[in-house]
């Protein structure tokens, strides 16, 4: 079974995920991805294995910043 998260990182593009610290002082907000992980201003990191990372990277080569972007996924999305 494929994982949601990692579902969604593949077929939206410009998704990202929540912070998953389990106690974040930003209120758990959207991630940006720093080039290999997706990190939160809390300090949280994401641990995607670097096969999925490199998937993820070919897939949006083109379409998704890779850098840290200060849009939030919603607004690539064009959902704000």
């Amino acid at each position: 079974m494929i994982n949601l998260v990692r579902g969604n990182l593949m077929t939206r593009p410009g998704y990202s995920p929540y912070c998953g610290a389990v106690c974040c002082r930003l209120r758990m907000p959207r991630t940006k991805f720093n080039g290999e992980q997706f990190e939160c201003g809390c300090g949280w990191t994401s641990n995607f294995d670097t096969t999925f990372i490199t998937l993820y990277k070919a897939k949006w080569a083109e379409t998704v910043p890779i850098a840290p972007s200060e849009k939030t996924a919603d607004e690539l999305r064009g959902d704000k």
